[in-house]
């Protein structure tokens, strides 16, 4: 994932990515949304070719577990929280297709 925009919030303190940034797909939300939007044969072959490195204590690092949130996520509308790969948001979760958490 590349980063090529950032919408900046009013807080003092905006913990996220910066344009430019460059980060592993499997461990930021938009990642996953992203992959979701890939045929079948391509995600396989994604998921396959990737390594699932560890960027956080949260990060997913199963592939089976990550081809799970890609797969619930392509049964959403919207999205709510996604897990996080900043630090001090491992805690966060995807949302599965049934509502309950998938964990990260």
């Amino acid at each position: 994932m590349a980063y090529v925009a950032r919408s900046n919030s009013p807080r003092v303190v905006s913990i996220g990515f910066h344009a430019g940034a460059r980060v592993p797909a499997h461990v930021v939300g938009p990642g996953t949304v992203l992959m979701a939007a890939l045929p079948d044969e391509a995600l396989q072959a994604w998921v396959a070719a990737h390594p699932f490195a560890g960027f956080s204590a949260g990060t997913v690092t199963a592939p089976e577990v990550s081809l799970a949130q890609v797969r619930a996520a392509r049964g959403q509308r919207g999205l709510g929280p996604q897990r996080a790969a900043t630090a001090g948001k491992p805690e966060s979760r995807a949302p599965s297709a049934a509502g309950a958490s998938i964990g990260a």
